[in-house]
C-alpha cells in the first residue's frame, strides 16, 4: 500500500480542491464535534490521491452497511458502526460512530480490518506529512532515506501516537515500508 497526495499542500494547509461539507449536512452523524467542524471547514481532497479517493453521498457519508447494500455486497452487522468515507483501492476508509477514529476495512473479508488515525483530520495531516516525505525521498542515499523516515516517525509521533502503536495498523505498515525502502 502506497499513498500519494499533493506534494505542494502539507499539514496545516487548507485542502484546494476538496469534497465541500456544510455543517448541516454532517451534523447528525454520531462523529466528535471537532470531526464535523473539520470536514465543514476543510473538506476531504476531491482528487484521487493514488490510491486513496474520498467521497460523499449528497453532502454526508453513508454508514458502511448502507454502502454494502447498495453494491449487493454481505454486510457484517458492525457495518452500521462506520460511516464510508473512501477507498484506499483495496479496503474501505471508515469513521467510527462515536470516536470519530478513521479505520480501512474489507467487508469481502480479504483484508484484516486496520486502525488507521484517531481522526479525520489527523488522517489528512499524516497523508500531506506521508507525501513530503515521497517527495523528499525520491533520489536520496540510504542514510538520508532514513532520516527522513525517523523525521516523519517522529511527526507521527507527536500527532496520533495511536496510529502506529499497534503493529498492525495501517500507518505502522508504512511506516515498516518506509524503513525497508519500499515506500
Amino acid at each position: 500500500m502506497r499513498l500519494f497526495v499533493d506534494s505542494s499542500r502539507f499539514k496545516s494547509d487548507p485542502i484546494v480542491n476538496s469534497i465541500g461539507f456544510d455543517f448541516g449536512s454532517v451534523a447528525n452523524l454520531d462523529i466528535p464535534e471537532s470531526a464535523k467542524a473539520f470536514l465543514a471547514r476543510e473538506g476531504l481532497p476531491a482528487a484521487a490521491l493514488l490510491d486513496v479517493r474520498f467521497e460523499s453521498w449528497n453532502g454526508t457519508f453513508p454508514t458502511l452497511g448502507q454502502y454494502c447494500d447498495d453494491r449487493g455486497w454481505t454486510r457484517d452487522l458492525e457495518a452500521e458502526e462506520f460511516y464510508r468515507v473512501g477507498t484506499d483501492g483495496e479496503t474501505q476508509l471508515c469513521i467510527q460512530r462515536g470516536s470519530g477514529h478513521v479505520v480501512s476495512i474489507d467487508p469481502k473479508h480479504r483484508y484484516i480490518t486496520r486502525f488507521v488515525n484517531s481522526s479525520i483530520g489527523q488522517y489528512i495531516s499524516f497523508l500531506h506529512t506521508y507525501s513530503r516525505y515521497c517527495k523528499e525521498v525520491d533520489g536520496v542515499d540510504d542514510d538520508s532515506a532514513q532520516l527522513l523516515v525517523q523525521r516523519t516517525q517522529t511527526y507521527f509521533e507527536e500527532t496520533d501516537l495511536q496510529a502506529i502503536v499497534v503493529r498492525e495498523s495501517w500507518w505502522s505498515t508504512i511506516l515498516e515500508q518506509m524503513r525497508m525502502g519500499m515506500a
